[in-house]
C-alpha cells in the first residue's frame, strides 16, 4: 500500500515551528516529496522547536506515529535548514523504522518521512543531556535505549523514548576489472576481480595475461601453482592422445589439491573426491562441488579459487587478483604478469609460451613415456595454427561470428583461428565444440550456440531435466516432503536444470515435480497425498490430511466348491497376497494326451485306462501266448510276429553248432588254429588251445632257442651257447678285441659287450716360450704331442718373440710381438687439419703431417631437429693453425700475433625434415664455402 499525503500544514512563531502531515492510504502507488525550508534569526537567545506529525489513514486499518524532535538552544545569529523528504519502502509481516517513527503493517508500501536538519553557524550549539527512559526497543534480542548494531543492512539505533531508528548502508562502488565475479555481501551487490585462465580442444590455452598458444602434448602439467606457497593450492592438467593419433590430445581431466584434498573433474563429467566416484553437488573437504550436468565446478572455500570442466574439454581457472597477483606459476603463467614463465623463474617473450609449456611437466606412473623437458625459445616466430585463413570459415566455425555482445578484451579472431584448426586437422564436426563452448564461456553469452551444430555439439539431459543455455538461478530439490536448495550458480551456466516452476524429487533425482512427496512406497520412492498401491499384501494409500501412509490387508476370494466331474485347481499369484481358485474338468494326460476316466488305450506294448477313481493311468505289460516245450537235442526259438509286434513266434528247433560259418552236431570235434574244439550237447563250442612238449633244461653258459616251422602248433626248442653281439658279428664269453681307440671284451658273467678307452701317453712339459701342440694321426689312436716356440700373427704374417713392426695399414700404430701377445703403441697426430694431399709433409714414418695451407672448411655430419622433425646434414667448419708471429721495433724478439680461423663467406641451403608423421618440414641454413685467418676479437 501507498500513503499519499493530502495537505501539509506549516506553522511558525519566533519560538517555536511545527509542520503537521496528513496522509492517506491507497491502494495505487504514488511517491510524493515534501519539502520544507525554515530560517530564523535572533539577537540573543531563540529555543526553537521542529515538530513533525505524520498520520496515515488506511481502510480497513489506520495508524499514527508522532517524532518530535528534542529542543534547540542558540545563541548570537544562526541559520537553520531543515528538508522534509519522503522514501517508500516495501514489506511483508514485518515493522519498519525511520525517522519518524514505527510503523506495523501486515503487507503494504510505506511512504516515510526523513527530516535532516543542518545548521550553519559561528557560534555554539549545545543541547540538553539526554535522559534516557526506563524502557526497551522491540528488536530481537530487546536492546536498551541509545545502543546501536546493524539491522536490516542498515545502522539501528534505540532514542532515549524507546524508538528505533535505521539508517540505510550506502553500497559502496567497486572498481571495474577484466573478469568480475558478482555476489553479495547480504546488503549490497559487489564483484571481485579475477585473473582467468582457458584451456580448449586440441588443447590451445590462454593464459592468465591473454597470451594464447597451442600445446598439443599427452602429458600431465602444472597448471596453476604458487611461487611463494600461503594458500596450499596446486592445480594440474591431465592431457592425453585423441584416439589412435599421436599429434593429436585433449584435456582428460583437472586435478586439484589443497589442504590434503584431491579433486579431479574429468571431461567426461566423472567427479572424484579423495579418489572416491562422487555426485555433486557435494563437499570434499573444502571444496564445493557442484554440475549442470554440462559443466562441472569445483570452489576452493578459503581462496575463492573457481575451477570449470565443461563436456566438450573446455577448462576454466579463475583465481582472485587480490589474493593471488604475482604469485602463480605453471602453464597458465602469472596472474597480473607475463605469462610464459620458465620453472627456474626465467621469463620469456610472448611467442615462447609453447616452449616453456614443456617445463611444468609432473611425473605420473601412468605415463612412464614423459620426461622434463628443457626447450629453448624458436628463432622462427610463425606459429602454422595463426595462418589458417578463417574467410571463407568452414561448417560450424561459422558459428563464432554470432557472438556479437562479447567483451572488446575478447579475441574472436583467435576463437575462429582455433576451431578452424581443429576441425581440420582432425576432420571431425565435433572437434570445433571445444572452441564454440569457450567463445560462450568467455563472451559470457547466452546465445544457444548449440542448437546450430546439426546435432554435433547437442547436450542430451536424462530424465525430465531440461536443457538451458543460460540459467543464472539456482534449482530446488525436495529432501523428504522439506524444499532445500542447491548451491547457488557462480555466473550465467548452461546445463540441464528442471522446468521454470519445478524443482527435482530428490538431491540426485533427475525427475521433475510440482511439489515434494510426502509418503514412501514399498522401495523407498516418493509417494503424493492420494496415491494409492500395494505393498507387502496390503493396499495402502498416502493420507491427503495426515501426509502418512494407511495400509490395510488385500481382502482374499472364497475358495468355489467343484463339481463331481471337476477338480480345483489353485493357482500362486505373483504378488504372493492371495492365490487364485479355477474349477477344471478332470482328465488323464498320458504322453502329451488327454483322457475320460474310464478310457482305455495300448502303448508301447501295454495296456493303460484312466481310473476313475483316482483319476489317474494304470498300465499292465500285453499278456502273450504260453512258450512250447522241447524235447532232448532239441532248442527254444524265437521269430517275428507280424500281425503282434508286442509277442515273438516260439517254436522248438534240432540242436546244432555254428563255428565258423560251419555246422556240427553234439558231440563232434575238430582242430583249428593251434586249438581242439567240441560242440556240447547245448550246442555250444568249446575250444581249448593244444598242449605242446616240455621246453629242454639249459645248461650254464647255454640259452633256450625256439623254432616254429610253418603248419606247426609247438615250436621246436633246443639249448644254444650264449653269445656276445657287436656290429653284426658273434662273440664268445671271454673273447677281446678292439674298435675305434676302444678295447672290447665280452663277459663271461653277464654275457653283455664291456668296452674301456685306450690309455694315451702324458703331454711333455713346455717351456715358457714355447706352447704345446697336438695333432691327431690318421692311423693312431693318440694324438702327437709336442713343444714348439711361440710367435704372433697379425693379418696372417707370423711374428717372432721381441720383433717390433708397423701397421701395414695404419703408419701411426706400432706393435710388438711378446710372449703375452702383441703389443700396441698408437701415436697421437697434434694440430692435423683437413689438408689436400698433395700438400701434406709427412713425418719419417709417414704419420703425423702439416700443411703448407694453414685455414680451411672441414666438412662435419650434423643432426638437425626443429620440432620433433630431424635429418643428417654435411655442413663445414673452419679449422686449422693460424699462428702468427711479429718483430719488434728494435727487431731483437717475436711477437706472438693473435689469429683466429673463422668463415669468410657462406651461403643458405634449404633441406627438408622428417616429421614422426612422415611429413615434411622446410628448413634454412647457413653453409660455410671459405675459411681465412683473420684477427681474434676480445
Amino acid at each position: 500500500r501507498t500513503t499519499t499525503p493530502t495537505s501539509i500544514k506549516t506553522s511558525t512563531t519566533p519560538k517555536s515551528i511545527s509542520t503537521t502531515l496528513t496522509s492517506t492510504t491507497k491502494r495505487k502507488t504514488t511517491t510524493p516529496t515534501v519539502s520544507t525550508s525554515l530560517s530564523t534569526s535572533t539577537r540573543r537567545t531563540s529555543t526553537p522547536t521542529v515538530s513533525t506529525t505524520l498520520t496515515a489513514t488506511t481502510t480497513p486499518e489506520t495508524s499514527t506515529s508522532t517524532v518530535t524532535s528534542p529542543p534547540l538552544t542558540t545563541t548570537e545569529n544562526s541559520t537553520f535548514s531543515t528538508t522534509i523528504t519522503t522514501e517508500t519502502i516495501s514489506t511483508k509481516g514485518s515493522t519498519v523504522f525511520s525517522t519518524t517513527g514505527v510503523i506495523s503493517s501486515t503487507e503494504c508500501t510505506i511512504l516515510t518521512t526523513v527530516i535532516r536538519t543542518e545548521a550553519s553557524t559561528s557560534i555554539g550549539i549545545t543541547r540538553p543531556p539526554i535522559t534516557p527512559q526506563n524502557c526497551l526497543c522491540k528488536s530481537d534480542p530487546p536492546r536498551k535505549p541509545l545502543e546501536r548494531w546493524i539491522q536490516d543492512c542498515g545502522d539501528a539505533y534505540c532514542t532515549e523514548n524507546c524508538t528505533i531508528i535505521v539508517t540505510p548502508r550506502r553500497c559502496p562502488t567497486d572498481m571495474p576489472c577484466k573478469y568480475p565475479v558478482y555476489y553479495n555481501d547480504g546488503c549490497c551487490p559487489r564483484q571481485k576481480c579475477y585473473c582467468k585462465c582457458a584451456v580448449w580442444g586440441d588443447p590451445h590455452y590462454l593464459s592468465f595475461g591473454g597470451v594464447h598458444y597451442l600445446f598439443p602434448e599427452n602429458c600431465t602439467y602444472l597448471l596453476v601453482g604458487e611461487i611463494i606457497p600461503k594458500n596450499d593450492i596446486q592445480i594440474f592438467i591431465d592431457n592425453i592422445n585423441y584416439g589412435s593419433n599421436s599429434l593429436n590430445s585433449y584435456v582428460k581431466a583437472v586435478v586439484i589439491i589443497t589442504n590434503n584434498s584431491r579433486v579431479s573433474l574429468s571431461s567426461n563429467d566423472a567427479v572424484y573426491c579423495n579418489d572416491d566416484l562422487v555426485t555433486p553437488p557435494y563437499y570434499c573437504k573444502g571444496i564445493i562441488l557442484s554440475s549442470t550436468k554440462t559443466v562441472n565446478t569445483a570452489l576452493i572455500q578459503s581462496t575463492n579459487v573457481i575451477v570449470q570442466v565443461d563436456n566438450t574439454g573446455y577448462v576454466s581457472v579463475q583465481v582472485p587478483e587480490q589474493e593471488f597477483r604475482g604469485n602463480t606459476k605453471g602453464q597458465c603463467g602469472v596472474c597480473g604478469g607475463d605469462s610464459c614463465i620458465r620453472r627456474n623463474g626465467t621469463i620469456e617473450p610472448d611467442t615462447c609460451c609453447e616452449e616453456t609449456a614443456h617445463e611444468w611437466m609432473i611425473e605420473d606412473k601412468h605415463k612412464p613415456y614423459c620426461s622434463l623437458l628443457e626447450i629453448p625459445c624458436s628463432q622462427n616466430n610463425t606459429k602454422p595454427y595463426l595462418d589458417i585463413p578463417t574467410e571463407p570459415c568452414s561448417g560450424l566455425c561459422c558459428l563464432i561470428d554470432k557472438f556479437t555482445d562479447c567483451p572488446p578484451d575478447v579475441d574472436l579472431s583467435f576463437l575462429k583461428k582455433s576451431c578452424e584448426y581443429d576441425y581440420r586437422k582432425k576432420g571431425d564436426a565435433s572437434a570445433t565444440c571445444a572452441s564454440l563452448s569457450c567463445a560462450a564461456k568467455l563472451c559470457s553469452s547466452c546465445f544457444d550456440w548449440r542448437m546450430y551444430t546439426h546435432n554435433q555439439c547437442n547436450r542430451t539431459c536424462p530424465g525430465d531435466l531440461k536443457f538451458h543455455s543460460c540459467r543464472n538461478t539456482t534449482e530446488h530439490y525436495c529432501d523428504g516432503s522439506e524444499l532445500k536448495p542447491y548451491p547457488k550458480l557462480l555466473d550465467k551456466e548452461e546445463g540441464c536444470f528442471c522446468p521454470e516452476g519445478m524443482f527435482r524429487e530428490s538431491k540426485y533425482s533427475v525427475k521433475c515435480v510440482y511439489k515434494c512427496p510426502s509418503c514412501c512406497g514399498p522401495l523407498g520412492e516418493r509417494k503424493y497425498p492420494g496415491d494409492t498401491w500395494i505393498s507387502n499384501c496390503h493396499k495402502c494409500v498416502c493420507n491427503k490430511i495426515t501426509k502418512t501412509e494407511d495400509c490395510v490387508p488385500l481382502p482374499c476370494p472364497p475358495r468355489p466348491t467343484c463339481q463331481q466331474d471337476e477338480t480345483l485347481i489353485i493357482y500362486n499369484t505373483t504378488d504372493g497376497c492371495c492365490p487364485l481358485y479355477t474349477c477344471e474338468p478332470i482328465r488323464c494326460k498320458y504322453n502329451q494326451q488327454e483322457y475320460k476316466p474310464g478310457d482305455v488305450w495300448t502303448s508301447d506294448c501295454h495296456i493303460c485306462r484312466c481310473d476313475i477313481s483316482s483319476h489317474s493311468v494304470i498300465c499292465q505289460p500285453y499278456q502273450c501266448p504260453p512258450l512250447p516245450v522241447c524235447g532232448q537235442n532239441e532248442q527254444l526259438k524265437y521269430s517275428k510276429n507280424s500281425s503282434n509286434p508286442c509277442c515273438l513266434d516260439a517254436y522248438c528247433a534240432p540242436v546244432v553248432c555254428v563255428y565258423n560259418q560251419k555246422q556240427y552236431k553234439p558231440g563232434d570235434k575238430w582242430t583249428i588254429s593251434c586249438q581242439d574244439c567240441v560242440c556240447n550237447n547245448n550246442a555250444s563250442v568249446q575250444c581249448a588251445p593244444q598242449i605242446c612238449p616240455q621246453d629242454p633244461q639249459c645248461k650254464l653258459g647255454e640259452q633256450l632257442t625256439k623254432t616254429y616251422v610253418d603248419g606247426l602248433c609247438c615250436p621246436t626248442a633246443q639249448c644254444t651257447p650264449v653269445m656276445c653281439s657287436f656290429m653284426q658279428n658273434q662273440y664268445k664269453p671271454g673273447d677281446k678285441w678292439s674298435y675305434y681307440c676302444q678295447d672290447f671284451t665280452c663277459s663271461n658273467i653277464t654275457h653283455n659287450v664291456e668296452c674301456l678307452p685306450q690309455t694315451c701317453p702324458p703331454d711333455p712339459v713346455c717351456k715358457p716360450e714355447q706352447k704345446l701342440i697336438k695333432c691327431n694321426g690318421s692311423n693312431s689312436c693318440c694324438p702327437k704331442a709336442e713343444c714348439v716356440p711361440r710367435t704372433c700373427e697379425y693379418q696372417g704374417k707370423i711374428y717372432t718373440i721381441g720383433e717390433i713392426f708397423l701397421d701395414p695399414t695404419d703408419s701411426c700404430m706400432t706393435l710388438q710381438c711378446t710372449a703375452a701377445g702383441l703389443y700396441a703403441k698408437y701415436e697421437k697426430c697434434l694440430y692435423q687439419t683437413n689438408c689436400p694431399m698433395e700438400k701434406r709433409i709427412y713425418s719419417p714414418n709417414q704419420c703425423c703431417y702439416i700443411c703448407q695451407d694453414k685455414c680451411l672448411p672441414v666438412p662435419k655430419p650434423v643432426l638437425v631437429t626443429v620440432k620433433d622433425c630431424q635429418a643428417v646434414i654435411t655442413m663445414q667448419e673452419c679449422r686449422g693453425d693460424c699462428s702468427a708471429f711479429n718483430i719488434t721495433a728494435n727487431y731483437d724478439a717475436l711477437v706472438n700475433k693473435c689469429m683466429c680461423c673463422d668463415a669468410v663467406k657462406t651461403e643458405t641451403r634449404i633441406i627438408d625434415l622428417t616429421c614422426p608423421n612422415k611429413t615434411k618440414l622446410t628448413h634454412k641454413y647457413k653453409y660455410i664455402t671459405a675459411c681465412n685467418c683473420v684477427n681474434c676479437t676480445e
